[in-house]
Parts: structure tokens; C-alpha cells; sequence
């Protein structure tokens, strides 16, 4: 059994080899949980302490939908409150955050309303922002827009998920 000691440590090896592969290296700082619960990467939590570079502004038509808010249901639902079986439109501030360290999508911004993740843009959506930041000369700086938080009406007998819609010019 002069072989057991050896294949033991090539097995820890490997383990924690693969340990850290799965994580993507060393995520130490990376990301934290903010206090409700969401994760949120270092470069959003830097962005979302700075003041918005500018504030989007599109006449309170609020064309523009968030995606992803299916994810975020406990988020919405706890800055609209109880609603009582019926629809809501609730008004807020969003902050739109340029996440460049995401993993998924390095053109990914995240909408924020106070320090809770509500959803992102959509990929095409990310992309056209970001321009519209490049041409504005704030690249990578957080921005504000009125947002408002739709649903929670009780539609077939279900409660309606929440959805959040932005007063910004659409892109096209």
C-alpha cells in the first residue's frame, strides 16, 4: 500500500484544482451578497456609491422594459409592498450600472432601484446604452432614470409577476 499516500494527494489535487476552475480562478472580491441578498459584483457596488453621471429622461412614457425581472420577484415585491390582490404602478428612481466585470456579458447593465437588483437590459439594449454613454462621455459612469414597477393584480385566479419599465427613449 506504498501507492496509498500518493493517490491521495493526486485525488486533493485534482479536487481542488477543479474547485478552483469552477469558480473562475480566485473570486476573492469579486462579489458579495448585498444585505438583501442578491449577489452583486465589486465594480456595481463601487458604481452604485458614486452620484449618476446623468439622469435619462423620456417624457414619464416608460416604453422602455427591463428583462430578467422574473429573477428579482422578492426584490419587487418588497419595494412595492402588499398590494392587496390588486394592479400597481409604483414609481421609483432606477439606477442603470455598467456591470464590465460581468461573466455572462461584458456589455450586461444592471437597474437597480436603491441598492436592489431589479433586472438588466437586454443584451441589445446593453449594447446601444453603452454607446449612448460613449457619445454623453460617461463611459462606465452609473446613470438615473424614472422607473415604474408594474402588476401584482390577480389575473385567473394567479397573482401577476411584477415588471419594470424605464422612462427612456427606446434605442433603434
Amino acid at each position: 500500500m506504498e501507492f496509498a499516500p500518493l493517490i491521495i494527494a493526486f485525488v486533493t489535487i485534482i479536487f481542488v484544482l477543479t474547485h478552483f476552475f469552477k469558480r473562475g480562478g480566485n473570486s476573492k472580491g469579486r462579489s458579495r451578497k448585498s444585505e438583501n441578498g442578491n449577489r452583486i459584483s465589486n465594480g456595481s457596488l463601487a458604481l452604485l456609491s458614486k452620484p449618476p453621471a446623468f439622469h435619462w429622461q423620456d417624457g414619464a412614457n416608460f416604453d422602455f422594459e427591463v428583462v430578467g425581472e422574473s429573477f428579482y420577484q422578492p426584490q419587487l415585491s418588497a419595494l412595492v409592498g402588499s398590494t392587496g390582490g390588486e394592479w400597481v404602478e409604483v414609481p421609483h428612481v432606477a439606477t442603470l450600472v455598467p456591470e464590465d466585470d460581468n461573466i455572462h456579458d461584458k456589455n450586461a447593465v444592471a437597474i437597480y432601484i436603491g441598492s436592489m437588483q431589479v433586472g438588466y437590459l437586454s443584451r441589445d439594449d446593453a449594447q446601444s446604452f453603452r454607446r449612448r454613454l460613449g457619445a454623453k462621455k460617461i463611459s462606465g459612469q452609473p446613470t438615473t432614470c424614472d422607473a415604474i414597477i408594474k402588476g401584482g393584480g390577480t389575473v385567473n385566479g394567479k397573482v401577476a409577476s411584477f415588471g419594470v419599465w424605464l422612462d427612456m427613449k427606446p434605442f433603434g
